[in-house]
């Protein structure tokens, strides 16, 4: 599969998982796939790493009730964001190069977007007792794949 940007992405993934979400909806969850990389480097979700994701699922969806969403309908988004993060997690063999390809050429023309990805990618790896040598060689893969400098 050739992933040029996030509307491929978006595409490709929708067919696969039957996702019921918009592609605004996909593109802000898609942003924030680096994180997966960063809490699994280590082999291991742990209790806090695994709070910090159904907290970003949650955030990520009360984005979209500021913006109009019904409360039952926000609700749905946050469920299937959080299954859609813990798919990712156990098929990250299967999508990693997808996403990063995806999300490289989205960044390439969202460059605003950079500097929110490496925030949130180093809270996570914070996550848990500080950063561990796997997840700074993450940190330094994602950095280097995605183009992000840091701050």
């Amino acid at each position: 599969m050739i992933i040029k940007n996030l509307d491929d992405l978006y595409t490709t993934y929708k067919e696969k998982r039957n996702l019921t979400i918009s592609k605004e909806q996909f593109v802000l969850f898609a942003e924030f796939f680096p994180v997966i990389l960063v809490v699994t480097a280590d082999g291991v979700v742990d209790e806090e790493e695994e709070v910090y994701i159904n907290k970003l699922s949650n955030s990520l969806g009360n984005i979209f009730k500021e913006e109009g969403l019904s409360d039952v309908k926000v609700l749905e988004l946050k469920k299937v964001f959080k299954e859609e993060f813990a798919y990712l997690i156990f098929n990250l063999d299967d999508w990693q190069n997808a996403f990063l390809d995806g999300l490289k050429g989205h960044l390439e023309h969202n460059p605003d977007q950079k500097e929110a990805i490496i925030d949130t990618v180093y809270l996570f790896a914070e996550a848990s007792a500080g950063i561990s040598d796997d997840e700074e060689r993450m940190l330094e893969y994602i950095k280097k794949r995605l183009d992000l400098k840091e701050n």
